[in-house]
């Protein structure tokens, strides 16, 4: 990939995206305020997404790594409008532009009937980003994240100090995972010209860097 742009930038695993990407190609990053970022990046700020006619969706590659909780959005709606809308509204703008590669950052038991409302909002994520007919779309599914969000998560605080210390004992399905081995393996297999059509990065393919 010779370009590529990021929504979520400014996230937990966004930025690590980034950092993955950054080098010998364009990379644009959109982000609603300004932040820092890696050394090279071209940030697109703006409260509201760029318009379908912006260079930001004029790349070979659009990473999304959008990601709420209810209790920050406020509401089931709120977090669905993030997570949900805003995930294939981007989508959507990209493929009308041209682009091939589609890399989303899921979450595991991701599934649009399932009965976790959270699991559901991104599996219908995911169904309405293949049903845009991209040409390549890769979708990492991670476990419980580990890493720096900056912000205070109970429930995530809670289960990375009972999870953390025994993590290399638990079960690669769902053995916690850091962030930068998520970028890594989505940045990864968005380079890899070897494949077309559909590629799901479960949490034991992310936890072992494939």
């Amino acid at each position: 990939m010779d370009t590529s742009s990021v929504v979520g930038a400014s996230g937990l695993v966004g930025k690590k995206i980034l950092e993955a990407l950054a080098g010998d190609r364009t990379v644009r990053a959109w982000i609603r305020r300004p932040v820092g970022l890696p050394p090279g990046i071209d940030a697109v700020v703006s409260e509201t997404i760029p318009s379908a006619e912006d260079i930001f969706w004029n790349v070979d590659a659009l990473f999304i790594a959008l990601g709420t909780t209810i209790g920050k959005a406020g509401s089931r709606e709120a977090f669905a409008s993030v997570d949900l809308d805003l995930v294939v509204e981007c989508a959507r703008r990209a493929r009308e532009a041209g682009v091939r590669t589609l890399a989303l950052v899921s979450a595991a038991g991701a599934a649009p009937g399932s009965r976790i409302f959270y699991n559901r909002v991104k599996g219908l994520a995911e169904e309405s980003v293949h049903a845009l007919g991209f040409p390549r779309v890769v979708i990492a599914r991670p476990s419980l994240l580990l890493g720096d969000r900056g912000e205070f998560r109970f429930s995530e605080k809670l289960a990375r100090t009972i999870l953390g210390p025994i993590r290399s004992l638990l079960p690669s399905s769902w053995r916690p995972v850091h962030d930068h081995e998520v970028a890594a393996s989505l940045v990864k297999a968005a380079d890899d010209p070897s494949w077309t059509g559909i590629r799901i990065l479960d949490n034991t393919s992310l936890v072992r860097g494939r």
